[in-house]
């Protein structure tokens, strides 16, 4: 019986293959976001069962990295997460200053990527650390935080999503490139009339405005950095401005969404139209070349011979370029679902921690 990985999990909702270019180190990145967010936006009431605890002894302070500190305590007493300046006034003034914290109400600060508590812990006063390590996902890892692990799972579909986007996207660009060597065949290839004797009709423009098609697909991004730091807050308003960040950010994520996929459709929709009209163009001209030959007597014909061949030969160049229009089309809506499926998937994850949030609101704490 296979084993049902986080993986496996993703790419069950969003059919991503390796075949089509989704690797499984790109899903493993993909959960890694999803592990993020969770650490970023849940409350520590849910982060607690997955916790580590880390002692300082000293004011060396504390490096958290790519950790999610959901408590501080100095001797037993709560450690108020207090902004930078107070640490600076804290130390230019001594400990006689308004701003010195005390052994009763200690105070944490984020300095350059470490915490700092004051009053510098000691060997018979211990800091201690109450953090969640972000997990290392492999692509055999089964489960994830546990009843937050559905959060996790959509949030990595988002990105798996993003991902299959990019790759259609990429394919569009290439049928756009293949269109443009055509075109460029066709235009070197078009017979003058120098050598033909009598009249034929007027060639229609060869001249034929390509799109640049600039299509660069929006991406979530999120600092986690700064989020780290406020987590670790007892402050209700700051968690709470934890989880309207990120929600904003989804907001505004499914915004760029359709506004990219709205322009580059009205682009793309615009030259196929072009170049439908562009090639109906050269198709009825050569109707009327081939009509016009045929009726030149016999002398004349050979003169035309190889002008008509020339004009073939530019033709199929033509109708490759026309060959490679739906499949453009194609691979651009493809691009736009997968990219549009993202942006539901993230706010799935978003509501579904919600709903967590919610049972487990961060109540005020007392402390100066």
């Amino acid at each position: 019986m296979a084993i049902n990985t986080l993986v496996s999990k993703v790419r069950a909702v969003t059919k991503s293959t390796v075949a089509l270019g989704v690797t499984d180190d790109n899903v493993v990145d993909s959960l890694t976001a999803g592990c993020r967010f969770i650490m970023a936006t849940a409350p520590r009431e849910l982060l607690s069962p997955y916790a580590d605890t880390g002692a300082v002894t000293s004011g060396t302070g504390f490096t958290f990295d790519n950790d999610t500190v959901i408590a501080v305590e100095r001797d037993g007493s709560i450690a108020k997460l207090l902004p930078t300046d107070k640490y600076y006034s804290e130390n230019i003034s001594g400990a006689s200053s308004l701003f010195a914290r005390s052994k009763l109400f200690p105070g944490v600060y984020n300095l350059r990527g470490k915490l700092y508590v004051k009053p510098d812990p000691t060997a018979l006063e211990i800091a201690t650390f109450t953090y969640v390590k972000l997990p290392t996902i492999l692509s055999g890892t089964v489960e994830v935080f546990g009843i937050l692990e559905e959060a996790v799972i959509r949030y990595a579909c988002g990105y798996d999503y993003s991902s299959l986007s990019g790759i259609f996207r990429d394919k569009m660009i290439t049928e756009l490139t293949a269109i443009k060597a055509y075109f460029t065949s066709f235009a070197s290839a078009l017979p003058s009339y120098s050598s033909v004797s009598g009249v034929l009709p007027s060639t229609p423009s060869t001249s034929l405005t390509m799109p640049i098609l600039s299509y660069t697909a929006p991406v979530l991004t999120v600092d986690y950095t700064s989020m780290n730091a406020e987590i670790a807050s007892d402050d209700p308003e700051i968690a709470a401005s934890v989880s309207q960040k990120m929600q904003a950010e989804i907001s505004e994520y499914g915004s760029r969404v359709q506004n990219e996929s709205s322009r580059i459709q009205s682009e793309v929709g615009a030259f196929s139209a072009t170049v439908q009209k562009f090639s109906a163009d050269w198709s009825a001209y050569k109707s009327e070349v081939d009509a016009t030959v045929s009726k030149m007597g016999v002398d004349t014909q050979a003169s035309t011979s190889e002008f008509s061949s020339k004009l073939n030969k530019a033709m199929a160049y033509l109708q490759e370029a026309q060959a490679h229009i739906p499949l453009m089309d194609e691979y651009f809506k493809t691009s736009a679902m997968y990219l549009d499926e993202s942006s539901k998937q993230f706010a799935l994850a978003y509501k579904f921690l919600q709903t967590h949030v919610t049972k487990f609101a961060v109540p005020a704490q007392g402390g100066n």
